[in-house]
């Protein structure tokens, strides 16, 4: 190929594009799309960092980026540490120049100085019921037939989903943003299962991969996530109070109602700690505080009852709060890459 054969070139043109279009597949069902899809050069036969340092340098032409995330595993972090030191030593007559002019007008940093790698750790044990080469769909496929099956274990209650969100469907409607069917939420459900136990570590530290702990509804997990968001939904549908942004939140007497709005107001500075340190364990963990939270409040913080009983105000008050809760616990999750799933 890097003699430039034409049939070696038009095999590897055609291996490209068969990848590309199965990569964008997989990654549409993550909801990730790409605005470019580069792949290796043609044409490469040079070392590792003398090839990095060309192509970096043909992004920048291209991109003319303000800075640039370098993400790859904690095997290569030598190479980085090397390639960026290169780079800062090659263009160091240009970088002074933007120094010496940034003096005179404002302007942003030179492109060598704006490179970070972001490595992160080996997962370890992973495997799946077709055997120990793991690919991404299948793991994905498996952590949804896991919890198609969980499903199931409550017939109940799984009639009751599905027979919703055929409502739904033939009402036009598609609350979920799925397609309607208990496949499509139980694809939702493994894929909150693996990006969460998979952002739940920093990321330079490796972990071990297990599908027992990924896939439990308690603890610390993506499903717990989801059991949350879409238990306050249940509170809202049913509770019969209508949302007033304007209700009394002083009757809001409880501990419960207390700890779950301050950890509701962390928010903003979690959300500026993790774009900081680009670290979505940050979010992950938070989330979890914010959801244990939620569960402890849930318990004391009824609306429908205390509706029933005539005090609108105190069930005005604990919906709002509640809400809020959700709102913010959805906008976690969607920061995340997942769906919150209604149901």
């Amino acid at each position: 190929m890097e003699d430039g054969d034409p049939a070696v070139l038009s095999l590897w043109q055609e291996f490209r594009s068969l990848s590309i279009d199965f990569y964008k597949r997989i990654y549409k069902r993550l909801g990730i799309e790409f605005d470019i899809y580069s792949g290796e050069s043609e044409s490469a036969r040079l070392v590792p960092q003398a090839y990095d340092l060309l192509r970096k340098r043909d992004r920048v032409e291209r991109f003319k980026f303000d800075r640039h995330l370098y993400m790859i595993g904690d095997d290569q972090n030598l190479h980085m540490k090397r390639l960026f030191k290169i780079m800062e030593l090659a263009f160091a007559d240009e970088a002074s120049a933007v120094v010496k002019e940034k003096q005179e007008q404002e302007q942003k940093a030179h492109w060598s100085r704006s490179l970070q790698h972001i490595s992160f750790g080996k997962v370890q044990g992973m495997s799946t019921r077709k055997g120990n080469a793991v690919f991404l769909e299948d793991i994905l496929d498996t952590a949804q037939s896991t919890m198609l099956e969980k499903m199931k274990e409550n017939q109940v209650k799984f009639d009751a989903v599905k027979e919703s969100l055929q409502e739904d469907t033939a009402a036009g409607e598609d609350v979920q943003g799925q397609g309607g069917s208990v496949e499509a939420v139980a694809d939702q459900l493994g894929i909150s299962a693996v990006v969460i136990q998979d952002f739940q570590a920093r990321s330079n530290k490796g972990y071990e991969f297990s599908w027992k702990r990924m896939t439990e509804s308690t603890g610390n997990t993506g499903i717990y996530l989801q059991y949350a968001y879409a238990r306050l939904c249940g509170i809202e549908s049913k509770s019969g109070t209508k949302l007033n942004p304007s209700a009394n939140t002083a009757l809001l007497t409880e501990p419960e109602a207390f700890e779950l709005a301050n950890v509701i107001s962390m928010y903003p500075d979690i959300t500026l700690q993790t774009l900081q340190t680009l670290e979505p364990s940050m979010i992950v963990n938070y989330l979890f505080n914010l959801s244990h939270a939620i569960s402890s409040a849930n318990s004391v913080l009824n609306v429908k009852g205390v509706k029933e009983k005539g005090e609108k105000e105190l069930a005005e008050a604990r919906m709002l709060l509640l809400w809020s809760a959700r709102v913010t616990l959805g906008n976690g999750m969607q920061i995340l890459g997942l769906e919150p799933l209604e149901r």
